[in-house]
């Protein structure tokens, strides 16, 4: 790994992110818009799988889904 690489993930480790409408901390980007479509929207946003009907609000749940497609 190089000292960039090593810095990223670092960073990912002190890096916090708060919801502006209650206040809530998340590690990722990521989780806090998941966050916010969930509790503050009313809609999630849902990730389809493209080889099948399975749906989810979670993008890290759909990318595990998809490598079960390619484990068979």
């Amino acid at each position: 790994p190089s000292r960039v690489s090593l810095r990223g993930h670092m960073k990912s480790h002190s890096t916090r992110y708060k919801c502006k409408l209650c206040g809530l901390i998340r590690l990722s980007r990521q989780h806090i818009l998941e966050h916010h479509s969930l509790q503050h929207t009313g809609s999630a946003a849902l990730y389809t799988c493209p080889k099948c009907d399975h749906t989810t609000n979670k993008r890290t749940a759909m990318q595990r889904h998809v490598r079960l497609h390619s484990a068979s």
